[in-house]
Formats: C-alpha cells, structure tokens, sequence
C-alpha cells in the first residue's frame, strides 16, 4: 500500500475515537431534551433545591386539586399518557413526550388541551370524563401566564375565582357514642320491641331519641308513654299526635295521672312537643315554660290558654296550634 492509499484510510484507533465523540454527542444531546434527568442529576450535586411546589402556593391550594380531579386518571404514575405525569407539581414541569406543558402562559399545551371542544381527540378531559367548570378553567388559566410558578402565594392571584369554603368534620368517635347510649341501651331495647319503630335515635351519631305515637298501636300510645318517661333524660322529640287521641281524655284521674307522669321527670334535651290531644293545666304549664330546650310545640285550640302561649313565645319557642279536626 502506497503512502497516498495509506492517507484515506482510518485506523481502528480513528474509527472507535469518532464512534465515541459521536456517541457522547447523541448522549448529550438527548439529555438536554430531558428535564428530569438534568434537574436530578443538579439536585444530587446540590446545583439546584429539590423542586415542588411550596405547601401554601396557589398551584398547592388552588390547581392540584383541578389536576387530581380531571387530569390524574390519565397521568400518574400506573397511566402516564404521552409520558406526561400531571400528579404533582414536580411531575407536570417535566413535562411529557411533547415536551414541556406549562411553559408559554396562555399558549401552554396544558391550557390550549383543556380549551378543546369536547369531541375533540386531543382534549383534556377526554371525551366522557367530567369536564372542568369555567371556574377551575379560569384559575388554571391565571396560573400558566403568571409561569406556572411553585412558590407563589394566593394572594398573589387577586383576580382569581373566590375559594369555595372548606368544610371540616369532626372525627367520629364510634365506641364513645356506644358507650354514652349505655345508661339507657336496655331500655331503649326494650322499648322498640314492644312498640317497633316508634322509638328511634335521632342520628347515628347521638343518644337523643324520638318517639311518634302514631306507630303505637290502638290502646297501648298511653301506657307506652309512662313506660317512656323513664327514658326523659334522652329525649329530645315527642310527638303524641296520634290518631287515637281519646285515649288521653275522659276520665279526668286517667288524664292527671300522666301529665304527672310527664311533670315529675326531668327533659333536659327536649326540643320538639306535640300534646294535641291534651287539656293543659296551670302545673302543666308552668313546667313546659321551665324546659331549658323547647323550641316547637304543638297544642290543640281551646286546650291551652293565651298566657302560656305568650309566655312560651317570649322565650323563642314556637307555638303552633290546630283546630279541633286536626288529628
């Protein structure tokens, strides 16, 4: 081989030192195509703080929960579509397959997605998913053109939509509410399987009852009533409306007895009355202006005197009053 020949031709040494250059020069340039990779690699070299959005940023408080309500059932972890991941700040910066989805403001991939028609292939939500209200749209759409940042601060969206309130329920303490029903759990028992259904608690969550006695059966509303009173201080609804209202008059010592019965027991939750079917007496009166709760109380016309009622409305209770049909 002649010196001319030996010039074109490139050594093994050559060829593999080209292959590396070219090869590094692929590797760098598809690197820099992946935000992930070079934000981690200058976190692990304390180059860059850890990025995510700061816990009282408006993307925090106002535009994960828009993602996490339309956008995560498609971009997670388990889902990534178009390898964009939409569950946290961090994930959405990365962008996806078409790059970055934040950047550009009100041109953002993010924004003009979501402004698709709902037919359209491309929109976000796809078609048959919940689709964002003009609200959640507005506050994304403040976010994109003031940069999709992580760390500023709701008041720095003055023009945002008004935060809906937040409403925050107690924990529910099951075995105390158990444990408070246990002073009267035998005769509360008792009671709804001698005369079904017409003794209930008022919710699942309280150990105030109420009685109706139109689901006690013909002649058993007043007996069933004495056997209540002994249940007085969990009561806090008594209605004694029931259509077999004679069973409360007639024999005047009848009657007595169980409005006695009614006035010696203490009602310190009693908040709803309903005694139609009784003639009140001045005793009877003056202890129904006693009850610390009452707030309603129903009589019938004729049966209770003005001064009760206007005693009783004076302090906030309110008085209602049927006519003699009324059952």
């Amino acid at each position: 081989m002649d010196a001319e020949e030996k010039q074109g031709v490139v050594s093994v040494g050559q060829y593999f030192t080209a292959v590396g250059i070219l090869t590094l020069i692929l590797i760098a340039t598809w690197i820099s195509s992946q935000p992930a990779i070079i934000q981690t690699v200058k976190e692990a070299l304390g180059l860059r703080p850890y990025l995510q959005a700061e816990d009282d940023s408006f993307y925090q408080q106002r535009v994960h929960d828009i993602m996490a309500r339309y956008c995560i059932a498609c971009h997670t972890d388990d889902k990534s579509k178009g390898g964009l991941r939409l569950d946290s700040f961090r994930q959405a910066w990365f962008g996806g397959k078409s790059g970055s989805v934040l950047s550009n403001g009100e041109q953002a991939i993010l924004l003009q997605r979501m402004l698709l028609p709902v037919d359209d292939k491309l929109a976000m939500p796809p078609y048959g998913r919940d689709r964002h209200t003009d609200e959640e749209l507005a506050i994304v759409t403040l976010w994109l053109k003031k940069g999709a940042s992580h760390s500023l601060k709701e008041e720095d969206f003055p023009e945002a939509p008004e935060k809906a309130p937040v409403i925050h329920f107690a924990p529910i303490d099951w075995a105390q509410i158990n444990n408070d029903r246990q002073t009267f759990a035998g005769q509360v028992s008792d009671f709804q399987h001698r005369y079904p259904f017409s003794l209930n608690y008022q919710s699942r969550t309280t150990t105030a009852l109420i009685f109706k006695a139109q689901l006690v059966e013909k002649g058993e509303v007043a007996t069933a009533f004495e056997s209540l009173c002994g249940m007085s201080p969990v009561l806090a609804e008594v209605y004694l409306n029931n259509e077999y209202g004679s069973e409360w008059q007639g024999d005047t010592d009848f009657h007595k007895h169980y409005q006695t019965a009614f006035t010696s027991r203490q009602w310190p939750e009693l908040r709803v009355l309903d005694i139609r079917h009784w003639q009140i007496s001045p005793a009877l009166s003056a202890f129904l202006v006693s009850l610390p709760k009452l707030q309603r109380v129903t009589f019938r016309q004729g049966y209770v005197g003005s001064e009760l009622i206007a005693s009783l409305e004076q302090k906030g209770v309110r008085v209602t009053l049927i006519d003699k049909e009324g059952i």
